[in-house]
């Protein structure tokens, strides 16, 4: 459908909790839904260095659905209404970037291994066991659409740093 320009740091949109999709109401299979689930894989297409893209990076009011670049993970293309829960015990620290953050690199908490419960987009429920990449997009999507990001995860000072830079960066058009 469309190329929508990612929605950045420190927008208050990101901060909102998305809807869970509701596969009983007549709206689901009607065009906004499918054409927003298009445009977030336009869009994620698009994007180079990026690896899933969550609803609410191009909607102000996003739905709880996320799309994966094939073949990055383990995870099929779309992933709606996701939870997870971890497979093990905190593993430690890992290096992690966000489209919404780009003045952003740091080590943030992630589990390795997680079970994540969800629907595909025929409404179908799944659960899959996921470690390394595909456990760690998965808790970094479920924040987006929980209204968390990474900069939430690092220390006052880096938060700090990363909100003057971006707001420069917004300033300067970029």
């Amino acid at each position: 459908m469309a190329i929508r320009k990612i929605i950045k740091f420190p927008a208050p949109s990101l901060r909102l909790k998305c809807a869970d999709v509701d596969f009983k109401s007549d709206w689901f299979f009607k065009t906004e839904f499918n054409a927003h689930l298009d445009d977030l894989e336009d869009t994620l297409d698009a994007t180079p260095n990026g690896v899933a893209l969550a609803s609410n990076q191009i909607r102000a009011e996003g739905w709880r659905v996320f799309v994966v670049k094939p073949g990055m993970t383990m995870l099929p293309r779309i992933v709606i209404n996701p939870t997870f829960l971890p497979d093990e015990e905190f593993t430690g620290k890992i290096d992690e970037g966000c489209l919404s953050v780009p003045e952003l690199w740091a080590k943030v908490p992630r589990y390795d291994k997680v079970v994540v419960s969800f629907f595909d987009e025929r409404g179908e429920p799944k659960e899959l066991r996921v470690e390394g990449i595909s456990a760690q997009v998965i808790q970094h999507e479920c924040a987006h659409l929980d209204g968390g990001l990474i900069y939430d995860l690092v220390p006052k000072r880096l938060q700090i740093e990363t909100l003057q830079r971006s707001i420069r960066n917004r300033r300067a058009g970029r």
